[in-house]
């Protein structure tokens, strides 16, 4: 298995600080990887943020500082990149929110 989940693309160009923060459930077996990559240039390239591989994690919310990547950009897209699942287990990601300022 081999999907993505992207936000719309956000203007965050008036903006010094932005916070991600995200409520997910990872459920590991055995090759699953579960990435938060962050894309400036409307998803043609992407920065890891935040991964999650080798153990269960959760349920919990996660909150990333994403400043020094998307803070004073207006195209960014953030994306949560659940790959190698062989076995199909599961990442569940709910209440995505990016707090600006």
């Amino acid at each position: 298995m081999d999907t993505e989940l992207w936000t719309p693309a956000l203007n965050l160009s008036s903006f010094s600080t932005v916070i991600l923060h995200f409520d997910h459930y990872f459920y590991y077996s055995t090759d699953e990887i579960g990435d938060v990559d962050v894309s400036v240039d409307g998803g043609n390239t992407w920065i890891n943020v935040a991964r999650f591989q080798g153990a269960d994690v959760g349920p919990e919310t996660h909150t990333v500082d994403i400043s020094s990547i998307a803070a004073g950009k207006p195209n960014v897209i953030i994306r949560f990149h659940y790959y190698d699942a062989y076995w199909d287990w599961f990442w569940i990601v709910d209440n995505i929110r990016v707090e600006a300022y």
